[in-house]
């Protein structure tokens, strides 16, 4: 056989770089990947504070009475983990109008005691009340006319 009609394989040199060049490959997916997944718990983490802040904040507003001005704070259980909030209540130049400030992090966390992991921030007045001191038809158990709520189960008419 001449060496024209020889077959020709790969040379070792060709195998190691193809090889090396695999390798690189393949760590920058895992890179990417182990990326991916530390910045899909970031945002779960930065979800559940931001729920337990607007948890707090709905609680706040739920109250019959405005919150007192100033801070307070408190832990809550939610997600399987304890939950640090604090809360900022200031008064506005609106008579009436209370700005609530809500700032999460996980409890315990004394490494990052400044950094929180979400803020939520609403407002709270007192004029959605009415002269009863109701805030709406469904808390006096009155119907409003025209229907709606509760359904009638007395037989009486409304």
């Amino acid at each position: 056989m001449s060496a024209e009609q020889q077959a020709r394989g790969f040379t070792l040199i060709e195998v190691l770089v193809a090889l090396v060049i695999v390798a690189l490959g393949m760590g920058a997916v895992m890179t990417a990947l182990t990326s991916a997944a530390q910045s899909t718990l970031q945002l779960r983490e930065k979800s559940f504070a931001e729920w337990v802040g607007l948890n707090q904040l709905s609680t706040v507003r739920l109250n019959r009475a405005l919150p007192a001005t100033g801070k307070s704070e408190g832990e809550i259980e939610f997600a399987n983990a304890t939950w640090h909030w604090q809360r900022e209540v200031s008064d506005m130049d609106v008579p009436g109008l209370k700005r609530i400030v809500i700032e999460v992090r996980h409890a315990g966390d004394e490494v990052a005691k400044d950094s929180w992991l979400a803020t939520v921030v609403g407002f709270r007045g007192d004029a959605i009340s009415t002269p009863r001191g109701v805030m709406s038809a469904w808390d006096s158990g009155a119907m409003p006319a025209g229907g709606g709520g509760l359904p009638n189960t007395t037989g009486k008419p409304n």
